[in-house]
């Protein structure tokens, strides 16, 4: 199921995705296999203009090799496009100047050796024949490119790479036991086609120049869309219950007619109560140049307490003085000492900033600090209802 607890959720993220990209589209291809065709197409009616069932001649190859069709898709291309993965979710429309890129993708990825390393010594160690761009990288070993969405204007680019990729993997086909499958196959797409542009020289377009290797700035749902608005739920995200739950509930309020359909077809019976959608009405109307307005204070509808959990970690436990019912959550220091600051009276962000560079001695970039405590302020706002938000 991709990484998908349930496949529903798989079923959610790619419906979202494609109605989104056909907002800002006119034309919405899908390449894919008769089973893909007859769901997403036959049985959810998702809005593609043009449906290529080609996929199904892939079928010789193993099943962990997830980007093969992705692969597959680029050789077909033969003007310029956008290619997005199923888990990626726009908000807003590209830019021209982005679209007009002979290469673009998502973003750079860097600070991954913990991942990249291991999978790139055991593909040398084991495999055959393997591409002179992964052999002698002409970057940091372990720098390469995220392609939830890749695409542009250079077509012999992707023909050459797509064709240098299916060699690779037809080459090795007998070896691949050795490695781990699912992560060759960010080697085979992302780490090659980086590696290629870079050795030719060729300039890559990024959506999103700065992600950090967590990629928590990309699920935040609780900032989209004006403060956030791409949302790629990668890897483990997948399996994030806040994160499903946000997608969840995106869906079925910008198309909750497509969200019945996937529950019908999945057998699965959806709570029939109305949903209230009101903080993410309320969040619509946040915009960066009005996040000095807000003020954030400690839910007084909780009794909160805090206790030690390891070095850097604290629990905290918040109890609601209605129901009487209690959760806990584990989090950062830094985290509890925020809420904390704004337990008594509602504080402003460059406060909260302020506060966190003066305990902490802290001189990173103020602005990127302040994204991060924003989302962790909306996120406990939005999700867990135990900050309360005013305006000025």
């Amino acid at each position: 199921m991709g990484g998908w607890p349930e496949l529903r959720y798989f079923y959610y993220a790619w419906a979202l995705s494609s109605l989104k990209f056909s907002e800002y589209f006119e034309d919405l291809t899908l390449f894919t296999d008769k089973e893909g065709k007859y769901i997403l197409v036959d049985q959810l009616k998702l809005p593609y203009t043009k449906v290529f069932v080609e996929l199904d001649q892939l079928n010789t190859y193993s099943p962990k090799l997830w980007a093969i069709g992705k692969l597959y898709t680029y050789s077909r291309q033969t003007t310029p496009f956008i290619h997005a993965d199923g888990d990626f979710i726009p908000f807003r429309k590209f830019s021209k100047q982005f679209l007009q890129g002979n290469l673009l993708v998502q973003s750079k990825e860097s600070g991954l050796d913990k991942f990249y390393l291991p999978i790139l010594n055991s593909v040398k160690s084991s495999f055959r024949d393997i591409p002179e761009e992964i052999k002698n990288p002409v970057t940091k070993e372990a720098e390469s490119a995220n392609l939830g969405i890749v695409g542009g204007h250079n077509i012999d680019f992707f023909r050459n790479y797509s064709r240098k990729a299916f060699d690779f993997i037809d080459k090795n086909a007998d070896r691949l036991d050795a490695i781990q499958v699912g992560e060759f196959n960010c080697i085979a797409e992302q780490y090659l086609f980086y590696q290629m542009a870079m050795k030719r020289n060729l300039d890559v377009k990024f959506l999103l120049p700065l992600v950090s290797p967590s990629f928590a700035e990309l699920i935040r749902f609780h900032m989209i869309p004006n403060l956030s608005s791409y949302i790629h739920i990668i890897g483990s995200y997948k399996q994030d219950t806040m994160v499903l739950r946000s997608l969840e509930r995106t869906l079925r309020r910008f198309y909750p007619t497509i969200y019945d359909r996937i529950n019908s077809l999945m057998g699965f019976s959806s709570d029939a109560s109305t949903l209230d959608f009101s903080k993410e009405r309320y969040l619509e109307t946040i915009r960066k140049k009005s996040i000095h307005t807000l003020r954030f204070r400690l839910s007084r509808k909780y009794d909160i307490q805090f206790k030690q959990s390891h070095s850097n970690t604290v629990i905290l436990r918040y109890t609601d003085k209605q129901t009487n019912i209690t959760q806990e959550i584990t989090m950062q220091k830094i985290h509890r000492d925020i809420l904390e600051f704004n337990k008594e009276r509602s504080k402003s962000l460059s406060q909260i900033l302020d506060f966190v560079a003066s305990k902490y001695m802290m001189r990173s970039n103020r602005i990127k600090m302040g994204e991060s405590i924003l989302s962790f302020l909306l996120n406990q706002w939005y999700n867990r209802d135990i900050l309360e938000i005013s305006i000025r």
